[in-house]
């Protein structure tokens, strides 16, 4: 990332702090994360007048579900994510939903697809990717597994079924999902 500072000098973040490289490669490697200090300041640390992106294709297989949490969500919550980290189980996304914003929030009318839910518990859901139909359903197991184990109940494979995931990730619901927070903070 190229910055003007206020004062008019010109920086460069991340890789291209190295005088010796021609082209952008990786953020970090050269010290302190500079690049970090500038993202999402507004433009109030600096004008960023150059950035680089790192894009890489979406593979052709995708699977999401969404799960409704037992008793004590909060604790089964963190030993299901802490166990997919410790077993190194690649995610495109996980997230759990406290049973305070399930229940509010489908009081508030912004979770339609749980209205339905006898019990406001927290949820948790999963994205995976993979490159063939073999390494989607390995993963889908293994998380499935994990998730079963817990007690946690499998809310169906469609949005109306209460699969958040799916919306999450097919309807682009990762861009609006706070936003509908933001009134009832």
């Amino acid at each position: 990332m190229e910055v003007v500072l206020p004062t008019g000098e010109i920086i460069n973040t991340g890789s291209l702090t190295n005088v010796f490289t021609k082209f952008p490669f990786i953020r970090y490697g050269n010290g302190p994360d500079f690049t970090g200090l500038f993202c999402g300041d507004n433009g109030i640390y600096g004008v960023k007048t150059k950035i680089s992106l790192q894009v890489f294709p979406r593979p052709p297989f995708a699977a999401y579900k969404t799960y409704a949490m037992p008793r004590k969500a909060n604790e089964v919550s963190a030993q299901i994510l802490t166990e997919i980290r410790q077993k190194g189980i690649d995610v495109y996304d996980a997230m759990y939903i406290m049973d305070l914003v399930v229940r509010i929030g489908c009081e508030q009318g912004l979770f339609p697809m749980w209205e339905k839910l006898k019990k406001k518990r927290g949820v948790v859901f999963y994205t995976i990717e993979a490159n063939s139909e073999e390494e989607l359903e390995q993963k889908t197991n293994q998380l499935d597994k994990i998730l079963l184990s817990k007690k946690a109940e499998d809310l169906g494979p469609e949005i109306s079924d209460g699969n958040i995931a799916k919306w999450h990730y097919t309807e682009q619901g990762h861009w609006q999902f706070y936003h509908n927070l933001w009134g009832i903070v």
